[in-house]
């Protein structure tokens, strides 16, 4: 096993049959502009194994990890890992349509909306949801995930016409800030440099 782990990350790997089946039928449904009915039947009838997953599912001590299983104009497929007490920053899709599953554990997501106040456009939050394994959610907008467990979490997330950046919100500062779109890991190899376990 540590041999295995020690060599993990250091190469792009192909994907399984089953997840380029799972690509495949996400593509088609590109060319209807992803009804929202279908992707959910398809998250539904396609789960993953953890083993399956693997390749793909890198933690880091210092941030949750966002690792690309596929990308392409149309949609991109990436496993999110989160640590305990990990969290994403408060994120706008910005017309993305976002779909997730969750593989391993619990998230909480709370949604915001934009409320718009004089010149400036604060966040108004709408919900929290907890989310546990095999659940889906989608499509989300402006939200924010946290791990809020002692246990480590892993999702899967669709994204459709996926931008270049994302539209992230400070709300210390109250500022609103465009970041460009990282990468931990591209299909099964490290790019990032951040300590992993």
């Amino acid at each position: 096993m540590a041999e295995r782990n020690k060599k993990k990350g250091g190469y792009v790997i192909e994907p399984s049959i089953a997840m380029s089946e799972f690509v495949e039928k996400i593509n088609k449904l590109s060319y209807h502009d992803f009804p929202e009915k279908e992707i959910f039947k398809i998250l539904q009838k396609n789960s993953f194994s953890l083993d399956l997953l693997e390749p793909y599912t890198f933690f880091s001590n210092a941030r949750y990890t966002r690792n690309l299983i596929h990308k392409d104009p149309a949609f991109e497929l990436t496993l999110m890992c989160f640590n305990p007490g990990q969290h994403s920053a408060i994120i706008n899709h910005d017309g993305e349509k976002c779909f997730f599953r969750i593989e391993l554990g619990t998230l909480s997501i709370i949604n915001y909306q934009k409320e718009a106040t004089g010149a400036q456009s604060l966040l108004k939050k709408l919900t929290t949801q907890k989310v546990n394994a095999g659940s889906i959610d989608g499509p989300v907008s402006i939200h924010q995930a946290i791990n809020n467990t002692d246990k480590q979490v892993i999702s899967l997330q669709l994204s459709t016409n996926p931008c270049k950046e994302y539209i992230v919100y400070d709300l210390k500062t109250n500022q609103i800030i465009k970041t460009p779109l990282g990468y931990h890991s591209i299909h099964g190899k490290l790019v990032a440099p951040e300590e992993t376990r």
